[in-house]
């Protein structure tokens, strides 16, 4: 899918020299919970910035220089009696240049997450973010059981710079 948007000078005539910018925005992958990450939610950056005139002149502007990244999230579920949950877990990593939002940790290596003394392995994509230098970790109360412990949690950058948040806490 491609995703276009256009801004330009609405609710008023247009001069001669007037212009409107068209952003377009590629996607290219599922958005489904069956499919790929299972994330619901995609972060995208505009490909083409195109000025358009009046007159039908178009001019290539330049798009943005962030780019798209993909951060490992390391998940350790403390050794506590009652550590692990059923819950939906969630997270925001939040870096120099801006934030995640809120992304649900769905699809880990292990068929049965945050177990008690476990690590869980996630895949979060999102625009580039710099150093990451503090996340946010939820669950959502759902499920018998849904007290958690985390003992830590690493996120890692396509640059193998580790970021390690200890918890140790419910």
């Amino acid at each position: 899918a491609v995703v276009s948007t256009q801004s330009g000078h609405y609710g008023r005539g247009l001069d001669e020299d007037d212009s409107s910018v068209v952003y377009t925005f590629p996607c290219g992958r599922w958005l489904d919970k069956e499919e790929e990450d299972g994330q619901l939610q995609v972060d995208l950056l505009a490909e083409t910035v195109v000025k358009k005139t009046v007159k039908g002149e178009e001019t290539n502007l330049e798009s943005s220089k962030l780019k798209n990244e993909s951060y490992t999230i390391k998940v350790l579920t403390g050794d506590k009696f009652g550590a692990g949950t059923d819950a939906n877990c969630y997270i925001s990593l939040h870096g120099t240049l801006g934030d995640s939002g809120e992304r649900q940790l769905s699809k880990s290596e292990n068929m049965d997450k945050f177990q008690r003394n476990q690590v869980d392995t996630f895949t979060v994509d999102c625009v580039e973010l710099g150093q990451i230098y503090k996340i946010v970790v939820r669950e959502d109360d759902a499920n018998m059981g849904a007290d958690w412990f985390v003992e830590s949690v690493t996120v890692v950058d396509t640059n193998n710079t580790e970021s390690s948040f200890p918890c140790e806490q419910w």
